[in-house]
């Protein structure tokens, strides 16, 4: 019925699990003996181009008015794991996106779960005082200057405060090539953000990205004093915390 798209399979607008989630939702209407008009469906197709998979949802579920659902629901697993399953107001969920955006120096995973169980973890630790984390000790800038070589092992905590990064951004500034930094113009700034989209490039080993827009930096790929040039192929933007880490393993290489 709609031959066009075929088309937008190929050009990359719209995938096989857009056009599958659609057809389902048509399906559920015409059993309930509501047709949607071609005209109707048409504007649906419109309204998924270059969605993603929430978008493509957020957009059927108001397209086909599909009911709110307000419940928790808590399963057990056989790993006694927990699976927990409840509805946010848009509200709440731009309070939690703010978080898990302000937490990924933290919870470098990404997930929600990682991110949840960080918060419960401040709150419990704040309000319970219970036990003392060790901060790792960073090498002071007398320390670091008296190197004469960069084999020196900087440790990234689990919980990194200001105070903290704030040391150890000195020290990897001073643990920097002595060479003169090459100038990064304006309009190559604006087109590497452009390019990240204002957020962090960095990936974990499980291969997410982390995303975060608080404190982001632009990165030499391969660093300056290894030979590394300002072309835009050798630049990328990472959060400040993820800077740091990204020195701590060049340092450790």
């Amino acid at each position: 019925a709609f031959p066009k798209v075929a088309d937008r399979l190929k050009s990359g607008t719209l995938n096989l699990s857009q056009a599958v989630q659609l057809q389902k939702c048509l399906e559920l209407e015409a059993k309930k003996g509501e047709v949607v008009s071609e005209s109707k469906t048409q504007e649906i197709l419109d309204s998924l181009k270059n969605c993603n998979g929430f978008e493509t949802r957020q957009v059927l579920a108001k397209e086909f008015d599909m009911p709110v659902k307000i419940q928790e629901v808590v399963r057990p697993q056989k790993d006694e794991s927990v699976r927990l399953e409840m509805t946010f107001t848009k509200e709440q969920f731009e309070e939690l996106k703010q978080a898990k955006s302000l937490l990924s120096h933290i919870a470098h995973g990404g997930s929600w779960a990682d991110v949840i169980s960080v918060l419960a973890s401040k709150l419990n630790q704040s309000k319970l005082r219970a036990g003392t984390s060790t901060k790792s000790r960073f090498p002071s800038a007398t320390e670091v200057k008296k190197s004469n070589s960069l084999n020196v092992s900087l440790v990234m905590p689990s919980e990194v405060e200001d105070s903290t990064i704030n040391s150890q951004l000195a020290a990897c500034t001073l643990l920097a090539s002595t060479s003169k930094r090459r100038y990064l113009s304006v309009d190559l700034k604006r087109k590497i953000f452009a390019r990240a989209d204002g957020c962090c490039q960095y990936q974990t080993p499980g291969g997410s990205r982390c995303g975060s827009k608080f404190q982001v930096q632009i990165d030499h790929i391969t660093p300056v004093s290894w030979g590394g040039s300002n072309s835009i192929d050798n630049l990328k933007l990472v959060c400040r915390t993820h800077n740091l880490l990204l020195a701590r393993n060049m340092v450790l290489q």
